[in-house]
């Protein structure tokens, strides 16, 4: 049988399927983003090594109401919003709304993901329902161990079994009810898991999971952090004793697209028109790089519809400016959110010579 490697492209985009809002960008047109990453809280139950909403820097316990949270979702889909994941600021688990925001999403006809550390989950009686209205979950477990789970989340190992605990949970009750929701388990790779890698992999087949991902760390400091792989093709081996845990049924992606990056084949930024990223204060950004920088600012969504934010003179203005005066080689991290689709959109406003020598 044939071994699943990424059927999710997450080494690539997925903008060749949305090739119409392409077309209406490259004419100038204003369009609505496809996808929308939003944080819908600002703190987190865990303490993450590689993350600062468990730690002191975000103790403001911010987060959007649910009443507000319910409008957007509507506005969003409204015009013509494809997919919104709850993935980034703090943990969405942990926010009272989050139930009936993703029963709303459904509704609506967005195809929403979370992304949990998994220590929290709905309860028992709202579970089905829950992920019934989801497309994907994904945890953050970053660990096969508990020893190495306290490392990076500065958690008791009793926690990392709570964790498994709630995905078998999950992955019982797709099974159970044949849910299409894919759920799969993400390890953010850093010295202090970086010996998981291969019984991570196995942890993700015995929990009956849909995949596991392994991915670099993304920072955004000048100075290396400490806990930042040095070489992550030292650790090549396991991966691909990792990847050999893969079936038809079960995939083991390793980013090693985002691992290996060098430096930027584009010299603007134009993906921030397809993907908008929206933090737990509401604030509106081209992406979760610029976030507490007012200047990027695109509006709020406690304050202004949505529509409005999108369609607004500040949105034009801002991306204007990444179009046109952002050094991407110099401001930006390489890992960003938004290289992939920057690259085919590159291509696009700079096709090469004899085009027709397919």
């Amino acid at each position: 049988m044939k071994k699943i490697s990424d059927k999710f492209r997450m080494n690539d985009h997925k903008l060749t399927w949305h090739l119409d809002r392409v077309q209406e960008w490259e004419k100038g047109d204003r369009i609505a983003p496809i996808y929308l990453e939003v944080g819908i809280t600002r703190f987190c139950n865990i303490a993450c090594r590689f993350c600062e909403y468990g730690t002191h820097m975000k103790t403001d316990r911010q987060m959007i109401e649910t009443d507000v949270l319910i409008k957007f979702l509507r506005e969003a889909a409204s015009i013509g919003v494809k997919g919104i994941g709850f993935f980034g600021d703090g943990e969405p688990l942990i926010h009272p709304g989050i139930y009936e925001a993703a029963i709303e999403a459904k509704k609506a006809g967005i195809d929403l993901g979370v992304a949990s550390n998994g220590l929290a989950l709905v309860k028992d009686d709202k579970l089905k329902d829950f992920l019934d209205s989801l497309v994907l979950i994904r945890f953050n477990l970053s660990a096969a161990r508990p020893e190495s789970y306290a490392s990076v989340t500065g958690m008791e190992g009793k926690h990392f079994n709570k964790v498994k605990e709630n995905i078998r949970k999950c992955v019982e009750v797709k099974k159970k009810h044949n849910l299409n929701i894919t759920i799969g388990v993400l390890m953010v790779l850093i010295k202090e898991n970086e010996n998981d890698i291969e019984e991570f992999a196995k942890l993700g087949k015995e929990l009956g999971v849909d995949y596991v991902q392994i991915k670099q760390c993304t920072y955004d400091s000048k100075d290396k952090p400490d806990y930042i792989v040095d070489d992550y093709q030292t650790l090549e081996e396991s991966m691909q004793k990792a990847e050999s845990y893969a079936t038809q049924d079960y995939g083991v992606i390793v980013k090693r697209k985002k691992m290996n990056i060098k430096s930027k084949k584009y010299d603007h930024c134009y993906g921030c028109n397809f993907i908008i990223q929206i933090s737990g204060t509401g604030d509106v950004y081209p992406c979760s790089d610029l976030f507490e920088n007012k200047k990027y600012v695109l509006g709020n969504i406690n304050e202004q519809s949505f529509e409005d934010i999108v369609f607004g003179d500040q949105h034009k203005k801002v991306m204007d400016m990444l179009a046109n005066d952002i050094d991407v080689h110099k401001e930006c991290i390489l890992t960003c959110r938004q290289n992939e689709i920057n690259g085919f959109l590159w291509d696009l406003k700079n096709p090469p010579g004899h085009i027709n020598f397919i």
